[in-house]
């Protein structure tokens, strides 16, 4: 037969599980529950200090990568910007720039699918500046498909 043992099949492991067992330990925030069903590597259903769960694998558990279900990198971000990220000292508020008020707009407001000139439901939207000013006001942006976009755009440089 094979040369590798007789606890294996063309190099895999048939024998005795090599998984330790971590049900009961504690790691950061985090304590084991119970073993996860998964194909390859053993993943472990944790409870937080918080009370979330969280189903993590043993490596990142034993090396330290993940201490919590996430809630303490929300408490980070809070602790070191306690009233929001408009104070952290990179935020540029009205001066910055267009990409950046379009990704601010599309984080904050929520697209319907339906442009708000014709009325359509189409598969991709887009937010138009009303006021052609780019300030951060989630109300000077509609939603609009990309023909009515255009002719916005149009409008505004034929008007102007």
């Amino acid at each position: 037969m094979d040369s590798k043992g007789p606890d294996s099949i063309l190099g895999f492991i048939t024998g005795p599980s090599r998984v330790k067992n971590e049900v009961g330990n504690r790691y950061g925030r985090l304590i084991v529950v119970a073993r996860s069903p998964s194909d390859r590597r053993a993943h472990w259903f944790c409870r937080c200090d918080c009370g979330a769960s969280a189903v993590v694998s043993g490596t990142n558990l034993r090396q330290g990568q993940q201490k919590s279900c996430g809630c303490l990198r929300v408490e980070s971000a809070q602790r070191f910007h306690p009233r929001g990220w408009e104070e952290h000292p990179r935020w540029k508020g009205l001066d910055a720039s267009y990409a950046a008020i379009h990704m601010w707009v599309r984080r904050h407001k929520q697209m319907t699918g339906t442009c708000t000139h014709c009325e359509e439901e189409r598969r991709r939207t887009e937010w138009a500046n009303v006021s052609g000013e780019y300030l951060r006001d989630l109300d000077d942006y509609i939603e609009l498909c990309k023909s009515c976009h255009v002719k916005f755009d149009r409008r505004d440089v034929v008007a102007a």
